[in-house]
């Protein structure tokens, strides 16, 4: 069987798209709309799901944006409920950074932990219950009933995917499958199922000889896998409404009306104090005080703006 054609649709605008999307999606659910933007990257970082690193990057005209990195290597061997939670994981460290005080360089503290136990992600250093929620090396895992399950599951009863997955995994997608926490998890056991599972038998691991032939799949496989299909009937009819959503998720407003489609059972609490936070739009330096403040930046001689 010969290879199958290079795709015709970019898979940088495919991988980065749906990055974005649940960045936005999550954003809106979990954090109240209030996290700024970040560029997501993906970085080859070992045996590291991802991570984040403040103002990391900077633009032509001075404007600073930190840096949300995901490591491919993991998209096609452990479910997507863990890529998602890697993801949410890193917003939570952007969220501390911006609204909080986070800990000496690479120590996750309290603060952070609570940040993570109120959106569904319990820390653990042992990615397992009763794992310390403090330290250097933190992990996480999902709790069944939190708010990040329920956002993610809203999510993946759409056609998201990531789409495309590395053929040279740290390990296989059946060892992920069993390793990873998510496998614990009373939850449909399409949501267990790495994406990479119906193709693993064309791809090399990284303790597998690599040769130089060129790709093929087996027989039975396809070239596009989705485990997360939509509903086929809601109420009697077919759940279109959620299937245009992800087709027109080049529409910046479409993880809005996602999100505005779906109430969770619980919301972040709302800042009941009479501080505003105001920033600097050019150097992004912050301060919190009362509300029609006017104040003017040192260093840009800007003035600071309510964020």
């Amino acid at each position: 069987m010969s290879p199958l054609p290079y795709p015709k649709i970019a898979p940088t605008n495919q991988v980065h798209q749906a990055l974005q999307f649940a960045y936005d999606f999550f954003n809106r659910s979990l954090f109240g709309g209030e996290l700024p933007f970040c560029l997501i990257s993906l970085q080859r970082k070992a045996k590291t799901q991802g991570y984040f690193s403040f103002r990391r990057f900077i633009s032509e005209d001075g404007r600073y944006t930190d840096e949300i990195a995901l490591n491919p290597e993991f998209f096609g061997v452990l479910p997507v409920l863990d890529t998602l939670s890697t993801l949410v994981h890193e917003m939570c460290h952007l969220w501390q950074q911006h609204f909080g005080k986070p800990g000496r360089r690479g120590y996750h503290n309290k603060e952070w932990a609570d940040k993570m136990e109120s959106i569904g992600l319990m820390p653990s250093d042992t990615h397992k219950p009763g794992g310390k929620r403090t330290g250097e090396h933190m992990g996480d895992y999902i709790l069944e009933n939190g708010l990040f399950m329920q956002a993610a599951r809203h999510l993946l009863d759409t056609e998201f995917s990531i789409h495309w997955y590395d053929v040279y995994p740290p390990y296989s997608a059946s060892f992920g499958q069993a390793v990873t926490h998510t496998f614990l998890l009373n939850i449909e056991k399409d949501l267990k199922r790495p994406p990479a599972l119906a193709v693993e038998r064309g791809m090399r691991p990284m303790y597998a000889t690599p040769t130089t032939q060129p790709y093929e799949y087996a027989d039975n496989e396809t070239e596009a896998v989705r485990f997360f299909r939509l509903p086929e009937k809601e109420n009697g009819e077919e759940n279109a409404a959620v299937k245009q959503e992800w087709v027109s998720s080049l529409d910046p407003a479409a993880p809005h009306r996602l999100v505005g489609e779906w109430t969770p059972r619980a919301l972040p609490p709302e800042n009941r104090s009479n501080r505003v936070k105001y920033q600097c739009p050019c150097c992004l330096n912050a301060v919190w005080g009362k509300p029609k403040l006017n104040i003017i930046c040192g260093d840009c001689q800007q003035h600071f703006q309510p964020a």
